[in-house]
């Protein structure tokens, strides 16, 4: 698994994560998750299998792709730790209780698949933004400035 840690933000944030889907018979996982638990905590998560069937983190089928297509999951998550999220602007599942809070993106993938991801926090009225940029490996903020590097 790889992972990108979230610094800094808490509270309400939407999310919008597009992966270019090489090989769909290796599959993928996209989860947000706290690195500071033990064992570590899934606040929610999504995984591709072979055949590019896709599941959420309660392990519901919530849709497909095909290799060369691009997958775009979008949401969000309100001050009640609450998710909403869609699938290539379908939507899929609303108000599911979520464990919270979250610090870092974990994924895995093969090399044939790219994933980025964008986060944006609104916590106490002051947005700040992120930007998963797996193709670079930085975690950007909005001005394009590298958060972290692995």
């Amino acid at each position: 698994m790889n992972y990108f840690e979230i610094t800094g933000q808490t509270g309400p944030f939407s999310f919008s994560a597009d992966l270019n889907m090489g090989n769909t018979d290796v599959g993928f996982h996209l989860a947000f998750v706290n690195t500071g638990m033990s064992p570590l905590v899934t606040g929610f998560a999504f995984s591709g299998i072979s055949g590019g069937y896709i599941f959420d983190q309660s392990g519901l089928f919530v849709g497909g792709v095909r290799s060369g297509e691009t997958l775009n999951i979008n949401g969000n998550v309100d001050g009640n730790n609450k998710l909403s999220y869609f699938l290539n602007g379908s939507p899929c599942h609303n108000n599911i209780s979520i464990n919270l809070p979250v610090n870092s993106l974990e994924y895995s993938k093969d090399d044939t698949t790219s994933i980025s991801c964008s986060i944006s926090y609104n916590s106490s009225g002051v947005p700040a933004s992120a930007l998963l940029d797996e193709s670079s490996d930085a975690l950007l903020d909005e001005t394009g400035d590298t958060l972290l590097e692995e």
